[in-house]
């Protein structure tokens, strides 16, 4: 089971986005071999766009987010057909179990991807002219509107990158982007946690420590801060740091789901399935309890998915 990094209530809708979309683009970049597995994919687009526009009505500037969501998007169709090899006939069947009239333009990539092999047999060249000129009438609205100041988009180019570099185990590579995006924004706490994370996988303690002392001094908690390190640790492998930071989450917050939930991702990618259930349904019930939603509802996908594909 590959790392869904689950948004966590007390961040905000925008905290929650970016997680979402962090979370998307590491499926994104491990789609070979995933199978069904890959339509989470979808259900964290879905987070992002949701939490933006929750955002927004909440009076907040949504630009650089908005620009991420359409990168992490682009992304995912620049990957279609792999996204549909993996996931097959399952994509359509989850589309019908989806609600409300908006449903997310990724739901239908593959009728998307269907028409457009079509009209690559020249059966309806005028229509692809018109799909070409409508889309590029948004992105002119989207460049002249909508997208976030040149230095934003470009720090969050440095973050895709350097996610995609330590998803390839170059993290010297991927310190040096994350390092870039904090000159160009450095106010945004994710590149900041993934410096400290770098460095404290390559045994620079210090380094990790002034890192992490940056992203407490924009505001996140500590609670949370464990948390997303813990994910983070998850996305590169790092599986003993990972269960570290599970349990030492739990003792520092025992009625907070999040911890059970990284602790079963962290079992569930070791192949301790039972336990790994388990630890979800826990999760559930404290999510339950704290009235979280949306934890509540993606710490029992995750069991139901592990219940189903477990041999």
């Amino acid at each position: 089971m590959t790392k869904w990094a689950v948004p966590h209530k007390p961040s905000g809708p925008l905290d929650e986005a970016r997680e979402a979309l962090s979370g998307a683009g590491a499926r994104i970049a491990n789609l070979s071999g995933s199978g069904p597995k890959g339509l989470e994919i979808l259900y964290l687009l879905d987070t992002a766009a949701i939490r933006i526009e929750d955002a927004k009505t909440a009076g907040a500037d949504v630009r650089a987010e908005r620009g991420r969501l359409e990168a992490t998007w682009s992304s995912l169709q620049r990957q279609v057909r792999v996204f549909i090899r993996e996931v097959g006939p399952a994509l359509a069947e989850a589309r019908t179990h989806r609600e409300g009239p908006h449903l997310g333009p990724w739901w239908t990539l593959d009728l998307e991807y269907a028409r457009m092999q079509r009209r690559s047999l020249g059966r309806a060249a005028l229509g692809t002219l018109a799909v070409v000129l409508l889309l590029g009438v948004i992105w002119l609205v989207y460049e002249h509107l909508l997208a976030p100041p040149p230095e934003i988009r470009q720090a969050f180019a440095h973050i895709t990158q350097g996610e995609e570099r330590a998803l390839r185990g170059d993290l010297t590579g991927a310190l040096v982007e994350f390092q870039a995006a904090t000159d160009l924004a450095p106010n945004e706490i994710e590149p900041h946690l993934w410096i400290g994370m770098l460095h404290q996988s390559t045994g620079d303690d210090e380094g990790a420590q002034a890192a992490f002392d940056t992203a407490r001094a924009l505001g996140i908690e500590e609670r949370e801060l464990v948390f997303q390190r813990g994910e983070l640790f998850l996305q590169i492998g790092n599986l003993e740091a990972a269960r570290q930071d599970a349990e030492a989450l739990i003792q520092l917050a025992p009625s907070w789901g999040y911890g059970y939930y990284l602790r079963a991702s962290v079992e569930g990618v070791a192949g301790e399935i039972e336990a790994a259930i388990d630890d979800y349904r826990m999760a559930a019930d404290l999510a339950s309890e704290s009235e979280d939603t949306r934890l509540e509802a993606t710490a029992r996908v995750q069991m139901g998915l592990l219940i189903q594909y477990q041999p």
